[in-house]
């Protein structure tokens, strides 16, 4: 229950609620195992596949991209001071520390793949972009059949309805 008790040295009361074990909000999951390909396409696309098949009956994988430009603290911080004492706009200046001084062909994206037991990672520059969307096209047309297809017999029926 709770207990109410004064401060040290203060004039307002407070109230003390005791402490709950941690466990009992979020329980303890092991890790998951992490594994970064570099820029190698080819093994992210077979450990994705694998990702897929482990998921088949039921389960899920997440996918997401974002783009990064790999700089450290570092270096954005020395961008935006060099952007700001160059007497740039407030929006240029927050793009140089964004993009740590890169150019716009320096930026790239990184992949991540999860099903919750297993990460995976991938670096994808701009030169392998293409090579990388028709190898995960290939991928999510082969291994994607878990999808259920449409009824379209409901669709036409509903059609016809309401041309009548």
């Amino acid at each position: 229950a709770h207990a109410r008790a004064r401060a040290v040295g203060r004039g307002s009361p407070r109230v003390r609620t005791p402490l709950r074990p941690r466990a009992l909000f979020s329980p303890a999951r092991p890790a998951a195992a992490a594994m970064h390909f570099g820029e190698d396409v080819g093994a992210f696309a077979s450990a994705l596949g694998e990702l897929y098949e482990r998921n088949r009956g039921d389960g899920s994988v997440w996918l997401t991209v974002k783009r990064t430009a790999f700089k450290s603290k570092a270096a954005r911080r020395k961008a935006k001071r060099a952007a700001t004492e160059a007497g740039l706009s407030r929006a240029q200046v927050a793009a140089a520390a964004a993009s740590g001084g890169a150019g716009e062909g320096e930026f790239a994206c990184l992949v991540r793949a999860t099903d919750g037991d297993k990460k995976i990672s991938l670096t994808v520059r701009a030169a392998q972009r293409a090579h990388f969307q028709s190898t995960l096209a290939a991928l999510m047309r082969e291994r994607a059949s878990a999808l259920k297809k449409r009824d379209r017999t409901k669709d036409k029926a509903a059609k016809k309805r309401a041309k009548r």
